[in-house]
């Protein structure tokens, strides 16, 4: 480019060159910069979604437990004879 400038050519081709190059890579480190965002949030979400879906689990499997042992009467063998007093 110096030597076209000492020559005294058009050097705007090259400078429009230079300004693609430029915004190319501004452009490339935007896209970068969304797609790690992205891969941020999927994440969090991700993790957001399996805790929702553990909680779900353990409250069913308390309701169900819940269910199942109220349902369950006690035998009279398990409680000893009442004493009465005289």
């Amino acid at each position: 480019m110096y030597q076209k400038v000492q020559q005294g050519e058009d050097i705007s081709p090259c400078i429009e060159a230079l300004y693609y190059l430029a915004s190319k890579q501004t452009t490339e480190d935007q896209l970068q910069v969304m797609w790690a965002e992205v891969a941020r949030e999927r994440s969090a979400f991700n993790s957001l979604q399996r805790v929702i879906i553990t909680a779900f689990a353990i409250l069913g499997m308390i309701a169900f437990f819940n269910g199942a042992f109220a349902r369950v009467k006690p035998s009279a063998a398990a409680n000893p004879p009442a004493v009465q007093a005289h």
